[in-house]
């Protein structure tokens, strides 16, 4: 990819020099076919030159001043080549305002010269001035088809040609005046993109990205600073980390704790942080209008921290709660595991996290002052040289330029250079070795793992791990995970990076295995050996490599321009490892075919540079447990035997490597827009062969341009209704049978970027698919053939999978404590939620038979909702429907075969299944879940323990219940929870240090809205926690009776924006419409009304509601609540007494206010109401309230 960028008073100039040159050097190439002038391209697939446009849309280029005669479209994509020659024309100095014009020269798999891509570069330029002169004259939005946009700000975008250039032209100048060294604008970015980027380098060395966004509500701002936990001090481990705490509790010009988190909140923004091994990444986001304050408050973090004495003892538990809530997190004890049997010299062997030993108890016992390392730390190593700044708002780049210099030319700059390390990661350890590790939940895997001896970005451009992750980790024909899947032995199977830095990086094949699959440990490695031969005797083929760039480049340039919050973050971590004009780019695209490269890479692949980690839970004597984890474990050299039998593995015939994917897209047109395009979906016509079986609603998409179509459809039977548990066993089995099925015939169409969903509701099942236009009802097909697939001969994979599933139910006993609290209340709350303990026992009963007759039952009384959203016409639409499903549902069936995209004339076997009387399937009322209504004036309450032993957290989830949904009340609550989420967090995690996990806000589920308060603690009692909640309810209401009016307001108007903020991408877009099409609301205009009625919202009516509903004392009050009590062994709750009778004695929610405890979740509910399972759409209507 290349850009050029270019202002448009100098593009004569500069084209006129690039065609002269290019015709000049054209005579020593093939000449071009004799036409009428237009732009040529190579093609990828022949080696021959074609015209850029189709014959029957030719576009002589002199029309491009008085308009254009025909509509541009686009050729099929095809691979490029790079050349990686860059040329950089600096006509004037940047600080000066001066021109850079930046071209990137892309060449062609088929053998396109330099001399001939020159010429082409001529021909294109003058095309480029062709399309400015039409672009500035008429200032409208052209055709998307061959990639150019033209915008009032004069920016024209040139997107991928089929094996040529990709240009992008921009009329923004370099920065200038005072302050930043250098500003760079070329930055390769996707095409519906139009965001303008600029790079500056501020006085003190700190680089920031400046994104100006003119059209967005939210801005956002991120910081990455080149220090992890991999320079923590030996006598503090853990110290990186609790820096990144302590930063965020005052400054010398913000010295209020809590009181950024209360700002973002305020004006509608949040704000989060890591420690990562090399990093420590900080981001924030806000309404736009209060980008500046809040970046101001951000700032200071790196400037005047305060690191108070009060805060940092306090602030020590909030990390050592962290750490204990992640003390049975397989992962993360996996994670340690793998770093203490590194090198020790190195510092991946180090404990990242922190606690109270590492951080309090050892460094008291040692005499060493934790403060003042913490001060040193910061001083050491928080560099502005060392930090990268990422900054999405709505003002100009100017501006930006203006705000980013104002709040961080004062960062400190003291040069220090970026943290390294002489020993090398793995120096000193016995290789080949072999770990055997004991998890919490019951999981059996096996994880080979090959360092790698250059860091995980070194070869960015070429990405030599990419090649072989595509091969190892490939599911279709002749793949390790077909033969491996067939013997049932593996249940998934992965390759790709693992853990890595900037000095090394490693490489993993993942195998989730069966128990079957645990007796075969050796084979499945031995199987890993002779596929990585194949590999390696056939020599690096660049067709792969071709393939898995086209995948990656078209993923790239349809990419939505992603959310600010999330990618500032992730930009400002680019910004340490690419050049500027690759952030966006750089981590997900392949630009130089290095074969050189793949083979040495694939050269470390070898059993005598093997790390084999196996997880298995019967591993019943461990020599030894992991230190900071307590993971139990044996570790021990694999035998000389082994590594022999793996070095010259068997030949297995199955496995060769994988067909080219035929569903990588050819073809990215978009579909003609009619002159009125609805702005919301329209239910379509039914063909009359459909009955009244099917109901389908479209929606062209006008805003994304996208060449893909969203699918949804929505299987409602009545089966569900009438079978209970039996039916929502059997349907988690039916759905990951069809899954199963469809792992390999869909592996390659999910790689180029088509996807599905195929999920259980209460209602029946529901079907998500997404895909390019031009091979969708290829993919489609694929998947409705396993959905009505007999699976009357798959006995083996149905018990793998009963296997799997009794597994998922058992592991649940080891989810945190706050998940389990949250579960028994969705238990008591609604009327059918089944344990897993009553889901477990009635899997047992259940065989493959029973799963056929349910299957068929399902089908009998089925009704379908569709929804077809995208690039595509109405007629298109209901044909795509009758094509993929109808025809399939009312006819025969194809068994037993893929669909390739191809492939004609297939014949259907008979279905001899499902037979739908259409004349009599009549769609009644879809059956919903419903929510319980709690008894005014009285508090439930239930106690859970928690299973595991080890867990040394509580849980308290209080839920108070507000009522029926009613949007026009729900809205005044958001705004509600829109305050006090962040005081709470403040008051019981801030400053009291109950937990890590703090959180609150509203609840609307099941169309019944209800108040969530949680909190997960390792240091208080639950009844304690739920004492402190109560205490803060009293506190809070103080609060409120206290905040001025223009607080409420300025909240509000936060809020407003945030639902104003337009979808970012389609499949948004089709998710918001497909949830009022499943709601039955059809409720087009829902954003709109809400922020109508979000404006009105007043003090006065937050505070009535609070009243209403949280305070006992207040007049008119309805206040009836849930409290669930997750107790670990460290804190029981006396099972010995009543759990109303231990409650009463410590604070009550008030005087008038009933316990009633629960025992018998079932039988309690037997003796309450229903809340209706749907209300009709709101009129958001203030009349009668």
């Amino acid at each position: 990819m290349s850009a050029l960028t270019v202002h448009p008073k100098q593009t004569v100039l500069a084209v006129c020099m690039l065609t002269v040159a290019g015709g000049l050097l054209s005579a020593l190439g093939p000449a071009a076919p004799s036409q009428h002038p237009q732009l040529w391209a190579l093609s990828a697939s022949k080696p021959q030159v074609r015209p850029l446009l189709p014959a029957d849309r030719t576009l002589p280029l002199a029309s491009a001043w008085s308009g254009p005669t025909g509509r541009l479209q686009p050729l099929p994509q095809a691979s490029v080549d790079s050349w990686g020659v860059a040329h950089n024309v600096r006509t004037a100095d940047a600080a000066a305002g001066g021109l850079v014009a930046r071209h990137t020269l892309m060449g062609t798999s088929s053998g396109l010269s330099p001399w001939e891509a020159l010429a082409y570069l001529g021909a294109s330029c003058v095309a480029v001035v062709a399309l400015l002169g039409l672009a500035r004259h008429r200032r409208e939005e052209l055709p998307l088809g061959l990639g150019v946009r033209s915008t009032t700000r004069e920016e024209l975008h040139l997107l991928p040609l089929p094996s040529c250039a990709m240009f992008t032209i921009t009329g923004e100048q370099c920065g200038s005046g005072p302050g930043p060294e250098a500003a760079s604008e070329a930055i390769i970015k996707p095409n519906k993109d139009t965001r303008d980027f600029r790079h500056i380098v501020l006085p003190n060395k700190l680089q920031a990205m400046l994104i100006s966004d003119p059209g967005t509500n939210k801005a956002a701002v991120a910081l990455d600073c080149r220090v992890g936990h991999f320079s923590d001090p030996k006598a503090v481990p853990g110290l990186a980390h609790f820096c990144e705490h302590m930063l965020f509790l005052g400054t010398e010009k913000y010295p209020k704790e809590g009181e950024y988190k209360e700002f973002l909140h305020r004006h509608g923004g949040r704000s989060n942080a890591y420690t990562a091994q090399e990093h420590t990444n900080y981001k924030f986001d806000v309404a736009a209008d209060h980008l500046e304050p809040a970046m101001d408050r951000f700032a200071d973090f790196f400037k005047r921290p305060l690191f108070t004495e009060s805060a940092t003892e306090r602030e020590m538990n909030a990390v050592d709660s962290e750490n204990k809530m992640k003390l049975q997190d397989d992962s993360r004890r996996f994670y340690q595991l793998f770093k203490n049997n590194t090198n020790p010299l190195h510092p991946m062997s180090k404990f990242g996290s922190g606690n109270l030993q590492t951080l309090l108890h050892t460094p008291q016992e040692d005499g060493v002052d934790v403060r003042a390392h913490l001060l040193d730390f910061h001083s050491d190593y928080y560099s502005a040289n060392n930090m990268r700044v990422c900054v999405v708002g709505k003002e100009s780049l100017e501006e930006l330029e203006m705000m980013v210099t104002d709040k961080f030319s004062d960062v400190p700059c003291k040069d220090i250079p970026v943290p390294s390390w002489d020993a090398g990661v793995f120096d000193g350890v016995a290789l080949p070795q072999e770990v055997i590790i004991r998890p919490v939940k019951e999981t059996r895997s096996i994880s080979m793992i090959f360092p790698i001896p250059w860091g995980s970005t070194t070869y960015w451009r070429s990405k030599p791990g990419g090649y072989w992750s595509m091969l190892l980790g490939h599911e279709g024909e002749g793949s390790i995970m077909e033969l491996v899947k067939s013997k049932g032995w593996v249940n998934s199977l992965s390759a790709g990076a693992s853990y890595g830095a900037s000095d090394f990086s490693s490489f993993s094949v993942f195998m989730g295995l069966t128990e079957q699959g645990m007796s075969h440990v050796d084979e499945l490695v031995e199987m890993v050996f002779a596929y990585v031969r194949i590999v390696r005797e056939g020599g690096a083929q660049e067709w792969v490599f071709r393939e898995r760039q086209r995948i990656a480049e078209t993923h790239f340039l349809l990419r939505p321009k992603g959310d600010g919050y999330s990618q500032t973050s992730t930009i400002a971590n680019n910004m340490q490892y690419y050049p500027p004009e690759y952030v966006l780019a750089g981590p997900t695209t392949y630009h130089d075919w290095d074969p050189e490269k793949v083979m040495e890479f694939g050269s470390h692949l070898t059993p005598e540079n093997l790390l084999l980690y196996v997880t298995n839970p019967d591993l019943t004597e461990a020599e030894d447990n992991e230190r900071w984890y307590n993971t139990p474990y044996t570790k021990r050299e694999i035998s000389v035997d082994r590594v022999a039998a793996w070095s010259s593995p068997r030949k297995w015939p199955e496995f060769h490597l994988h067909d080219p994917n035929p569903f990588v897209p050819d073809n990215l047109d978009l579909v003609p827009l009619p002159d009125t395009v609805p702005s919301h979906p329209i239910e379509a016509e039914p063909l009359s062969s459909w009955g009244r079986l099917c109901r389908l609603w479209h929606r062209q998409d006008n805003t994304f341009f996208e060449p893909r179509v969203v699918l949804c459809a929505d299987f409602v039977s009545d089966v569900m209704r009438k079978r209970g548990i039996t039916a929502h066993v059997l349907s988690y089995l039916w759905v990951d049978m069809v899954d199963d099925d469809l792992a390999k015939p869909t592996y390659d169409a999910s790689c180029a970027g088509f996807g599905y969903s195929f999920r259980r509701l209460p209602r029946g099942a529901e079907l998500q698919v997404v895909g390019y236009t031009n091979k969708l009802v290829a993919f489609i097909e694929t998947v409705v053939q396993s959905i009505l697939k007999d699976y009357s001969d798959s006995e083996d994979r149905f018990q793998v999978l009963k296997e799997r599933y009794r597994r998922v139910l058992g592991n649940t006993s080891q989810d945190r404590p706050v998940t389990h609290a949250s579960r028994e209340a969705d238990t008591v709350l609604t009327n059918e939620n089944f344990a897993f303990a009553a889901q477990l026992e009635t899997l047992e009963g259940l065989e493959l038979p029973d799963l056929l007759a349910f299957v068929e039952e399902f089908f009998e009384s089925l009704h379908l909702r569709t929804f077809v959203h995208g690039n595509i016409v109405e007629t298109d639409a209901v044909s795509l429907v009758d094509i993929t499903l109808m025809q399939s549902l009312l006819g025969p069936v194809v068994r037993g075969s893929v669909f390739p995209p191809s492939q004609d004339g297939l014949h259907p076997s008979p279905r001899a299944r499902i037979e739908l009387p259409v004349a009599t399937t009549v769609p009644g009322p879809i059956y919903r879940r419903q929510r319980m209504r709690l008894p005014l004036g009285t508090e439930c309450l239930v106690s859970c323990a928690i299973p595991s032993p080890e867990d040394q957290n509580n849980a308290l989830v209080m839920y108070f219940q507000i009522g029926q949904s009613d949007t026009y009340r729900d809205v005044a609550l958001d705004v509600l929870g829109a305050i006090m989420s962040p005081i709470f967090f403040q008051k019981l995690r801030t400053e009291q240090q109950l937990g890590y996990l703090v959180a609150c806000g509203p609840s609307q589920e099941y169309y019944a809205t209800g108040y969530k308060f949680a909190v997960q603690s390792n240091v208080a009692h639950p009844h304690v926690v739920r004492q402190r909640v109560l205490e803060f309810l009293e506190s809070f209401h103080t609060y409120l009776q206290d905040l001025s009016t223009a607080d409420v307001a300025r909240t509000v108007q936060s809020m407003a924006q945030k639902w104003s903020e337009p979808e970012k991408q389609l499949v948004e877009q089709a998710s918001r419409d497909w949830g009022e099409i499943n709601s039955e609301h059809y409720f087009w205009e829902r954003k709109e009304k809400v922020v109508q009625r979000l404006l009105s919202v007043t003090k006065a009516e937050v505070l009535a509601l609070y009243e209403a509903y949280f305070m006992d004392q207040a007049p008119g009050t309805v206040r009836a609540c849930l409290s669930v009590f997750s107790h670990s062994h460290r804190y029981p709750i006396d099972a010995t007494k009543p759990l109303d009778v231990q409650v009463r004695n410590m604070v009550c929610l008030g005087p008038g206010i009933d316990l009633q405890e629960v025992t018998d979740a079932q039988e309690y509910k037997r003796s309450l109401n229903l809340f209706k399972a749907w209300v009709p759409p709101p009129t958001m209507a203030a009349e009668g309230r």
